[in-house]
Formats: C-alpha cells, sequence, structure tokens
C-alpha cells in the first residue's frame, strides 16, 4: 500500500518528480510525504501528481497507495465485469464440475473463456 523513493544526489538538485496517481486509487487516498513530513500534491486518478523543490542527497519520497475493491466492465462491451483489489485482478477458477476449457487464453485481452 505504499512506496519509498530514496534519493542519491552528488550535489543539491531542483527538479520536478512526476508520481502516479493510479487510475484505480480513490481521488482523496493519494498521500505523498517527504522526509516524513505530509506534503500537498495535486492530481486526479490516472494523472501525474508533480512535486518539485530542492532535493538533496538522502532525501524520501514515500507514497501512500491504500488499495480498495473495484469492479469494471469489460473492454467489450459484453455483461462481464473484473473485480479487483486496487491493482489486482481477482480471479480464482471454482468448482470441479465442467471444467473443459473454462479459462480465457493468456494473450494480452484474451479474457473470453471458451468453455461451458
Amino acid at each position: 500500500p505504499r512506496t519509498r523513493l530514496s534519493l542519491r544526489l552528488a550535489r543539491p538538485a531542483r527538479f520536478a518528480l512526476r508520481l502516479r496517481h493510479p487510475a484505480w486509487l480513490a481521488p482523496d487516498a493519494f498521500a505523498v510525504r517527504v522526509n516524513d513530513e505530509l506534503v500537498s500534491v495535486s492530481s486526479i486518478p490516472g494523472s501525474y501528481a508533480v512535486l518539485e523543490r530542492d532535493w538533496r542527497d538522502g532525501d524520501r519520497v514515500e507514497i501512500e497507495l491504500p488499495m480498495r475493491p473495484s469492479c469494471e466492465r469489460l473492454p467489450d462491451g459484453s455483461d462481464h465485469v473484473a473485480l479487483f483489489h486496487g491493482p489486482i485482478l481477482l480471479a480464482a477458477p471454482t468448482g470441479t464440475e465442467r471444467l473443459d476449457g473454462p479459462r480465457a487464453g493468456e494473450g494480452r485481452r484474451a479474457h473470453v473463456a471458451e468453455g461451458p
């Protein structure tokens, strides 16, 4: 639910870090800390927050990414949906009957299972 970046710089420098605000993250859940202090950043899901400042060796940036359950329709327009926990697709083959071909293909966007 979080990630930390540690900067290693030969000398102080001013530059912008562009931090990804994932589309699956709630708008108000994106939190950024620099050296353990909460900083104000502006972003929306699916965009980047820009953090521009003078950086020094050893500065740490921590990003909070709390996961939540969500549901989204498949891109083919069908009535099927995908269930997620944050960016993780929740899927599991279940039952023991009629398991011939119940799984979708391994290719990109091969989400249609050919089984009964």
